[in-house]
């Protein structure tokens, strides 16, 4: 009797144990799959402007233009122009009313890649910091700001120029700089923008920038082309414009990703990629044909080039035109 019992003890627990064992096995089908469209989505890249921590456009008859990238003049002096901050207007706007602004307005827009707080010039009471964020001389911090749109031209006539939107996680504020002892706002800020930063530029002038959309649109396709197989912010060390009858052909890059130096062409009347090339594979191919001399110190200076030494990551010289 007792081992009658023994027996059926034993085979419950083995139908049990099959049944989970089969219930795990169908769950870890389901979502292996998910893991792997995740993986997938990890792997896209953003365009090159958006790996900037500071990044500035230009809002000018309904359309963006970029100006500046982090730590350029103009985004060091919006910053500098966000610390004097020191009387908030009675307005607040929604993301929609936001895109009419931009759309009609002349307005100058600072990004942040991650939202960060600010610390403006207006000195909060003591009674009031209970509920109000301030530093540890009681001025204001402005909380999670993302971006901040600096008005030079009210076209809609809503009374907002030389007034600055800062936009949080949850909407827009609206704020000025007022003059010691007066009630007007400071607007000189407007004129050094204008002035400094956005004066009217010469022929050759205008060709140059022209010269480095183009170069910096070629990048972000390579960018997104996804031919180099590596998560790293890309860097212009050369550009050459291939040019015929006026018009651009190609765009030739010397590109640096971490160290490794990459040769790319670019189809530049139909925006494709048509070549990626390692450059330093040929580097170590002509190193390899010379005497031992000149071996070591092809090396070295490979070595060198590999550690980014020399490397430019600006835009700031026209790329070379080629006719």
């Amino acid at each position: 009797m007792m081992s009658k019992k023994l027996l059926f003890g034993i085979l419950a627990i083995s139908i049990v144990a099959i049944a989970g064992w089969y219930l795990l096995s169908s769950q870890t089908e389901v979502v292996t799959p998910e893991h792997h469209e995740t993986e997938e989505s990890e792997t896209s890249l953003p365009p090159a402007w958006q790996l900037m921590t500071e990044s500035v456009f230009l809002w000018e008859n309904g359309k963006e233009k970029f100006l500046a990238g982090q730590n350029s003049d103009l985004s060091n002096f919006l910053l500098q122009t966000l610390h004097k901050l020191n009387l908030q207007a009675r307005c607040a706007f929604g993301e929609e009313h936001i895109q009419e602004i931009k759309q009609n307005d002349k307005v100058i827009e600072l990004r942040f890649r991650h939202p960060r707080n600010i610390t403006i010039s207006q000195w909060v009471k003591p009674e009031e910091r209970y509920h109000i964020p301030t530093d540890e001389k009681g001025y204001r911090i402005l909380e999670n700001v993302k971006n901040a749109l600096f008005i030079l031209e009210d076209n809609l006539d809503e009374g907002l120029e030389g007034h600055i939107l800062v936009g949080h996680m949850t909407g827009y504020s609206c704020w000025a700089i007022q003059q010691e002892g007066s009630k007007e706002i400071d607007k000189t800020w407007i004129d050094e923008i204008n002035k400094i930063f956005l004066k009217p530029q010469l022929a050759e002038e205008r060709l140059n920038v022209e010269e480095e959309e183009i170069v910096r649109e070629a990048v972000e396709l390579v960018w997104k082309s996804g031919k180099i197989p590596y998560k790293c912010p890309l860097k212009v060390l050369e550009s050459d414009l291939a040019v015929e009858n006026e018009e651009v052909k190609e765009v030739h890059l010397t590109l640096d990703c971490g160290g490794k130096i990459f040769k790319a062409k670019v189809d530049w009347q139909n925006k494709k990629v048509i070549l990626i090339e390692n450059a330093q594979r040929e580097l170590f191919a002509s190193v390899l044909t010379h005497s031992d001399k000149r071996r070591i110190c092809g090396l070295l200076s490979l070595a060198k080039i590999s550690q980014g030494e020399h490397i430019s990551a600006k835009f700031g010289s026209a790329a070379k035109r080629r006719v």
